[in-house]
């Protein structure tokens, strides 16, 4: 209640009798001190002392040398993070190779679907700019996905 007082008086300076009731005024003081308040105090809940800093502010040491952490990370420990696995370029390459072949194998309604779907992972969208309806880009998926699965790319 104190809180929500001295802001009223603190912004009190701002009243225009012009545009509306002292009343008026009030609320809309009130109203907005209170989301302030509950901004705040959630804020501090959530990270109450946590201050930020950059990874090159402070040199480490580990087994794969010294110096700030950015350098000595790389791309595995990303991976690891995420917890995926890191692929080799080549394999990356020879999938994509596959996989654009199965595409091209497909016939034109499920290519579309598929290259649309790469796009947007959503159905309405696809089904939309397609001109079907969300249930035969479903059945459409499904057909996709047993075309990859027997393909051998289950995980795709």
């Amino acid at each position: 209640m104190q809180d929500l007082t001295v802001h009223v008086l603190r912004k009190a300076h701002l009243y225009d009798p012009a545009r509306g009731s002292v009343n008026t005024f009030v609320v809309r003081v009130v109203d907005s001190a209170v989301a302030l308040l509950i901004r705040d105090r959630k804020r501090i809940k959530r990270a109450a002392g946590f201050s930020a800093c950059s990874l090159g502010d402070r040199p480490l040491h580990s087994e794969k040398g010294s110096g700030p952490l950015e350098e000595l990370l790389d791309d595995a420990d990303g991976c690891r993070r995420i917890g995926v696995e890191l692929v080799d370029e080549q394999v990356r390459f020879d999938i994509e190779f596959d996989v654009r072949q199965l595409l091209a194998s497909l016939p034109p309604h499920l290519r579309e679907i598929a290259e649309r779907l790469s796009e947007t992972p959503k159905k309405a969208t696809v089904a939309k700019a397609i001109g079907l309806s969300r249930r035969r880009v479903r059945t459409a998926m499904q057909t996709l996905r047993e075309i990859f699965r027997r393909a051998g790319y289950a995980e795709i």
